[in-house]
């Protein structure tokens, strides 16, 4: 039988790659070279893989803080707040926006008037954008009957082109949402909460 008066100890290793894929997005964007002004696929593509890296840093982290919080307040894993969060049906958005104050239990939230903090739900928008691009038919109106000197009949009609978002995003706005991600790997991520401090992207809950 255990004795209770004999410490316990537990051992728990996070190991993660969502530091090489926040690499490989940095990568990708030396490879454009092109103009801002002209339709280039590779900004759109950084963007998604940053949304990765992001993704796979707020899993492992809420994850590792599952593991932590149930090992010291001998709770089921499965009831921890951390836990339900990074559960799969919760919204990627949620995971993000909510994550230091789960973490911190309720100490610190993120600025909701940062501009690394919009960047981040600009990258989420954008992202389902890029992933989710769904075009409905049309039903076109002013469509005209031609008729030529032979008589023969065509119709004519004005078919709107889709803009295609993967060609919409621009090398700069790539740059920028890499700024707010590194941001939140160095400021929220890879900190442990005990030693979060108000900053760019947190604030102490009132």
């Amino acid at each position: 039988m255990h004795d209770a008066s004999e410490p316990r100890y537990r051992a728990i290793v996070t190991v993660s790659s969502a530091p090489q894929t926040l690499e490989a997005a940095t990568r990708l964007a030396e490879l454009s070279e092109a103009p801002d002004d002209t339709d280039n696929p590779i900004p759109a593509c950084v963007a998604v893989l940053l949304a990765s890296a992001l993704a796979q840093g707020i899993h492992t982290r809420l994850r590792t803080e599952a593991h932590q919080q149930a090992f010291q307040t001998s709770t089921a894993i499965e009831d921890t707040d951390p836990w339900r969060l990074s559960l799969q049906n919760v919204a990627f958005r949620k995971k993000l926006l909510e994550l230091p104050r789960v973490c911190s239990l309720g100490r610190f939230a993120l600025r909701p008037d940062s501009l690394h903090v919009q960047a981040l739900e600009n990258l989420v928008t954008l992202r389902n954008r890029l992933v989710h691009i769904e075009e409905e038919p049309s039903e076109l109106a002013g469509v005209e009957v031609q008729v030529d000197a032979s008589g023969a009949r065509s119709l004519e009609i004005q078919v709107p082109v889709p803009k295609n978002p993967w060609l919409a995003v621009r090398l700069p706005e790539a740059h920028k949402f890499r700024t707010a991600v590194t941001t939140y790997f160095d400021q929220v991520l890879d900190v442990s909460a005990e030693n979060y401090v108000e900053g760019e992207l947190l604030r102490r809950s009132p």
